[in-house]
């Protein structure tokens, strides 16, 4: 039998954090401020990105589909480490999962709402982020490259939706409406995260009632 393949952490976590984003969430408003900040979760950088070609692999339409999406993918990658992570996180050779995260569930949650993302609130969500990756256990369990695998994936992703976003204004309601449906998608397959629930506050993110 052939292992299962890096692509798989995701899948677990987005199972797992669901349950751990409604404790943790409930946690936070009642005591915004409590315990220590947690450690950065720092993830060494692959030479070959497991995390595009997952996604690529994904894609309907036979060999020459997928291989013009492995490209994609490589190119938000590349942007998002080049771009994003360089100027919150200058000098950073590793790639930081909470930021990845945080960058992730902002730009799809924009794209849901149909504004553009509050980068404001990035810093407080990354913050989260560790907290609740931190106390995963799929996350915890993961080898290092099915951690590469996610994160790369969720820092490619995200650099599309904020790119797709930018086109869609221009293209009428058909695109935004396959837009918001796209980036509804996305948090549900990568983290489990359905985006009516979600809101951000003045701590990041937040439930909604249900």
């Amino acid at each position: 039998m052939n292992a299962l393949p890096p692509a798989d952490a995701g899948t677990r976590l987005a199972a797992e954090l669901p349950a751990l984003v409604e404790l943790a969430l409930a946690r936070l408003l009642a005591a915004p401020d409590a315990g220590p900040e947690p450690a950065p979760l720092r993830v060494p950088r692959s030479v070959r990105s497991a995390g595009a070609a997952a996604l690529a692999a994904r894609q309907g339409g036979g060999p020459a589909a997928r291989t013009q999406a492995l490209a994609l993918y490589t190119r938000c990658l590349q942007h998002y480490r080049q771009d994003v992570q360089a100027r919150l996180q200058p000098g950073l050779r590793e790639d930081d999962a909470g930021l990845a995260a945080a960058f992730f569930t902002l730009a799809n949650l924009a794209a849901f709402d149909g504004q553009s993302p509050d980068t404001g609130r990035l810093d407080a969500v990354e913050r989260q982020f560790r907290r609740l990756l931190g106390a995963c256990g799929a996350w915890t369990h993961c080898s290092t490259a099915e951690r590469q695998s996610f994160v790369e994936q969720l820092a490619a992703v995200g650099v599309l939706v904020n790119e797709s976003r930018l086109a869609a204004a221009t293209q009428g309601d058909a695109a935004q409406a396959r837009l918001r449906d796209a980036a509804r998608g996305y948090l549900v397959q990568l983290l489990g995260l359905a985006p009516e629930r979600l809101a951000l506050g003045e701590h990041g993110l937040v439930l909604k009632a249900a």
